[in-house]
């Protein structure tokens, strides 16, 4: 599936499944945004994926805030593609 010239966010893709699918729907053509609450490790995914000539950009977002969440979307000016992949830890009893 081509996905030249799509904006994609990926939350939690600092690393693992997240960083994989961030990965491939860059391969993929897409402008990817790599979301995580910790902004070196985002920072560092995308240089590997840049390495490879992907287009990736780093953002940190803590999923938990919901007024950063509203501010991180509100300041996108396009949105192909959400995947969100973060998990929050917090336990419900």
């Amino acid at each position: 599936m081509d996905l030249e010239g799509l904006v994609a966010v990926v939350t939690g893709a600092a690393q693992g499944l997240g960083f994989g699918i961030a990965r491939e729907l860059a391969r993929r053509g897409a402008q990817v945004i790599v979301a995580d609450i910790q902004l070196g490790k985002a920072e560092e995914a995308c240089e590997q994926m840049r390495a490879d000539r992907l287009a990736a950009h780093a953002a940190q977002l803590d999923i938990t805030a919901s007024a950063a969440v509203n501010g991180f979307f509100a300041g996108l000016d396009r949105l192909d593609i959400l995947v969100n992949n973060a998990g929050t830890g917090q336990q419900v009893t």
